[in-house]
């Protein structure tokens, strides 16, 4: 089972590293940064999506996307059951509660920091100069959180879709 796994990440890699030949992606050692994201920027926007955007982006993301960053918000999701209408929505939590990661080749933390619902970002309590040293994450570790993220919505996906399956099942 290991092995499958580990296989399996591989290929999703190889299929990131494929976007790269499109200019999508970077793969020279960019260094991606937790930024603390405000209070209630990480739900999801109510108002309908007017842009070409994913709508299931939250409002930071949203926000740092408008920007002209590259973020990443690992998440989860979930199948409830609607109160009222007893449908099935899939809702989508973040992992890191009050946390973004944002790709920022060129460490220029100021713009990053002027987008709305950016609070601040994560830093090292030793202190490099005279200011504290920012937390930086390498370009494999986001990969593997993006594989996770990919392999947990997968799953819901399939959930979802044996649960829809049933109730036509149960309904004939």
């Amino acid at each position: 089972m290991a092995k499958e796994t580990r296989a399996e990440e591989l290929r999703f890699r190889a299929a990131r590293r494929d976007e790269g030949k499109s200019g999508q992606w970077k793969p020279e050692a960019d260094l991606w940064f937790a930024i603390k994201a405000a209070p209630g920027s990480q739900r999801s926007p109510s108002a309908p999506v007017i842009e070409q955007r994913a709508p299931s982006l939250s409002l930071i993301e949203r926000n740092i996307a408008n920007a002209g960053f590259e973020s990443f918000m690992p998440t989860y999701r979930i199948v409830v059951k609607h109160h009222r209408n007893k449908k099935f929505i899939v809702r989508r939590f973040p992992i890191f509660t009050d946390y973004v990661f944002v790709n920022l080749p060129t460490q220029r933390f100021v713009p990053v920091e002027a987008v709305e619902g950016v609070g601040k970002r994560l830093k090292y309590s030793r202190t490099y100069g005279e200011a504290p040293e920012p937390f930086s994450f390498q370009q494999e570790v986001i990969d593997r959180l993006r594989y996770m993220v990919w392999e947990t919505t997968r799953s819901t996906c399939w959930k979802r879709l044996h649960a829809c399956d049933r109730r036509k099942l149960i309904g004939r």
